[in-house]
This record gives structure tokens, sequence and C-alpha cells, in this order.
């Protein structure tokens, strides 16, 4: 976060000294980030930027600040947060009475684009989930080093890598939807299982879950991404984009 803040101090500086207005064979350029207005706006996109980032480092130091204390009525902790989520809402406010926001709220209202960034969403947030507690498992619940424990979770690797080119394939035949949803089911179950496992789960169980995961986790993200990239105006790719991997 502390990164993500500099950068944009930086960019909010830059967009501030340099020219207000660049012209390209006589007419001015646009930029479509952060609900950006003409070029020569330099600091109010610079000013919502860094309102953005500043927002989202408050949230997540406030959040990081309670958990750490153990105090989440801490009054530092709630201050933090509280600010956070006000210049979040803030830029919202900004983006949503922009003609030129970054992102077209419009697009959410297709099924096939809206529940597509949703199960994406939901995958990434339970892959990340399962690699931060499944090292916390295995280092010390099981006691292994960092190296082995990254070793043993080699096997989501592998299922991502074989289940990657077949749910392509087996999207183009019975569809995208079908395809998420047995994707979104196996890694459900294998959430489920893995709430079975205790010091005494044989490392042939832990490798099956690892790979059932990395399956699950592909065969969700190729067809999501291509309902994504088709749903949403083909003039827009870094917006399409930036849905997709954010």
């Amino acid at each position: 976060c502390t990164s993500y803040f500099l950068v944009m101090l930086s960019f909010y500086f830059l967009l501030n000294w340099t020219p207000k207005v660049l012209v390209d064979q006589g007419m001015s350029v646009q930029i479509g980030i952060s609900g950006a207005v003409l070029m020569n706006a330099g600091g109010v996109i610079g000013g919502l930027l860094l309102g953005w980032f500043a927002g989202l480092f408050a949230l997540v130091y406030g959040i990081i600040h309670a958990g750490q204390t153990g105090r989440w009525t801490d009054p530092s902790a709630v201050g933090s947060m509280a600010a956070g989520a006000a210049l979040i809402a803030a830029f919202l406010w900004a983006e949503a009475r922009s003609s030129h926001s970054a992102l077209d709220r419009s697009w959410f209202r297709r099924p096939a684009f809206s529940v597509a960034t949703a199960a994406i969403g939901v995958t990434f947030f339970a892959m990340f989930g399962a690699l931060l507690i499944g090292m916390y498992y295995l280092q010390f619940d099981r006691g292994y080093t960092a190296l082995g424990a990254g070793v043993l979770r080699l096997g989501k690797a592998v299922g991502a890598g074989v289940g990657a080119p077949l749910s392509g394939r087996l999207a183009a035949r019975h569809g995208a939807r079908a395809i998420c949803a047995a994707g979104l089911t196996l890694i459900a179950v294998t959430f489920v299982f893995m709430t079975t496992w205790t010091h005494t789960t044989p490392v042939a169980a832990i490798e099956v879950a690892m790979i059932t995961l990395g399956v699950g986790v592909a065969a969700v993200i190729a067809p999501a991404t291509e309902s994504i990239m088709s749903n949403a105006p083909k003039a827009r790719p870094g917006a399409r984009s930036a849905v997709n991997t954010t």
C-alpha cells in the first residue's frame, strides 16, 4: 500500500507540473483512467487517483492495525478505516458523475458480464485464502519448512496447468456458464474437504486437494475471462482487461 501511495503521489505532482494541454494534431488527448476528464485537468485526475489510493492505504492500515492489536474498537484503527472508506466513497461519487468514467457501470447490467466478474472475484478470494491458510497449516501445524510447504502446494499449479486448456475447449462445447459452475462447485468441495484436515492428514490427500483446487480455478478463469471480454465494448479493451484482472 505504501508503494502505491507514493507512486500516486508522484503521479499527482507530475500531472500538475506537466503542460496543461497535450495536443496531437490539434486535438486534446483524453484518458480513461479514474473517471478522467481532458488531460489538461491534470490536477483533478491526480487528485482523484491520490484520493483512491490514499483511501485504500488508510482502510488496509486500519484493518491490519486492528488485527495486530486485537482491538477493533481502537480509535486509531476505527479512524483509519473510516477515513479510508470516506475517501473511497468520495472517489466513487466523483466517478459516478463523470462523463469519462474509468468504468461504465451500465456494463454490469449484462448478466454475462456481471456474473463472470463475480465468479472471477470469488475464485481469486478463495485461491488466495487457501494459499494463506494452507501455508499456515503446513508450516505451523505440520512442521514443514517454507520450502517444503511450497513444494507441497505445487499440486495446485499442476491442476491449473492441466485444467486451463481443457476448460476453454469444454466451454466452447458446453457453454461458459456450465463450466464456470462446475469450477466453482469443485472449489467449494475442495474447501469443505480442507476443513477436515488435521495434523495427521496424509500428504497424498493434501496433494489431491491442491490439484482439485487448481483444476477448479482454471475451470472458472478461462470461460469467465472470455465472457467478460466479449460482453463489453471492443472500443474499451483496457477497461475490459482491468475488470478481469482486478
